[in-house]
């Protein structure tokens, strides 16, 4: 519930900035009723985001309950521990031959299946 919410209240902040740039340019003139409907936005936006922090105030304090610590890892280590790339060393994949027989199999029959259309 709690990602959904941090979602919405993000989309809604986009959402309000896109309208109230089309709203300026298409209304030069209305720009004090703006204001008011603008600090409305913020009143409302600031209640969900304070209801958000209680939530994870609240989730935090369970943890803290059941004994859960937070862990304070080098952002170095987490950096090499997400690092990927795309070579494969053929040695360290196992059990994928058929797979691989199957795909080359499919890609040489493919022209067979290709139609040619006309146009319409």
């Amino acid at each position: 519930m709690l990602e959904r919410a941090d979602e919405n209240v993000f989309d809604e902040f986009r959402y309000e900035s896109i309208k109230r740039q089309v709203k300026i340019r298409n209304k030069p003139m209305k720009k004090v009723s703006d204001y008011f409907s603008h600090t409305d936005f913020k009143s409302k936006m600031s209640r969900k985001i304070n209801n958000i922090n209680e939530e994870l105030r609240a989730i935090n304090k369970l943890a803290k309950n059941l004994g859960l610590q937070s862990l304070m890892v080098p952002l170095q280590q987490i950096l090499s521990i997400r690092e990927t790339n795309s070579v494969v060393v053929a040695s360290e994949v196992v059990g994928r031959d058929n797979d691989v027989a199957e795909i080359k199999r499919k890609m040489l029959n493919m022209r067979d299946d290709i139609v040619l259309s006309t146009g319409v």
